[in-house]
């Protein structure tokens, strides 16, 4: 069966140029187009996207919304974001949301077809022209978590309990959970799924 694609952009010139990228790309069809967040979330529903491409300047409910949104939902669905600076705080905060993919508006055709291809294989694309950077923020972040606090995360992300935890690491459910709380907090993440997929990133476990 082919890739269900929703495509969000509001800009009917750029949403042309996509469209006709990612006609070149075998097993996927555009399902329905939108032009705002509010849409996008209806539209992810309605036709069950496999994949949304979205730009981060979607009008209406913001894109790092739309993407909590949908997942809420349809956890399968996967996200292809792209902007048009690169900056890395958006990007960062839409990988955090949920976000596979990031390109930019200045990407090659070429690499908004690898992008698809990786997300529709359950992997993650960063753009070459921000990869270095992006991943530079997020290792920084990163490396801010205390020794305790990446054990912590390891088996947070590896599926223990918190009594399970506490007691592989000799402490009490409390701390286990205070520390759940400030690796949230540190991280800006609000979801323990969204922990265990910042550790993936992270290298910290296998996926």
């Amino acid at each position: 069966m082919s890739t269900r694609i929703v495509l969000a952009e509001q800009r009917p010139v750029l949403r042309e140029g996509l469209r006709s990228i990612l006609r070149g790309c075998n097993d996927s069809r555009i399902v329905t187009e939108t032009s705002s967040g509010e849409d996008t979330v209806r539209a992810a529903f309605d036709t069950e996207a496999d994949v949304v491409i979205l730009a981060l300047d979607l009008p209406g409910l913001e894109a790092i919304e739309t993407i909590r949104q949908i997942r809420g939902h349809r956890p399968a669905t996967r996200f292809i974001v792209f902007s048009r600076d690169g900056l890395t705080g958006p990007l960062e905060e839409a990988l955090r949301a949920g976000a596979s993919g990031c390109v930019t508006f200045d990407s090659s055709p070429a690499d908004f077809i690898d992008a698809l291809d990786a997300v529709r294989s359950g992997k993650f694309f960063i753009v070459p022209s921000i990869a270095g950077d992006l991943t530079g923020s997020m290792v920084r972040r990163s490396n801010h978590l205390s020794p305790r606090e990446r054990d912590v995360l390891r088996l947070i992300a590896d599926g223990s309990s918190n009594r399970d935890a506490a007691r592989r690491l000799g402490v009490s459910e409390r701390t286990i959970e205070s520390h759940r709380r400030n690796l949230m907090k540190k991280l800006q993440l609000h979801r323990v799924v969204d922990l265990v997929r910042y550790a993936i990133r992270e290298n910290m476990i296998s996926p």
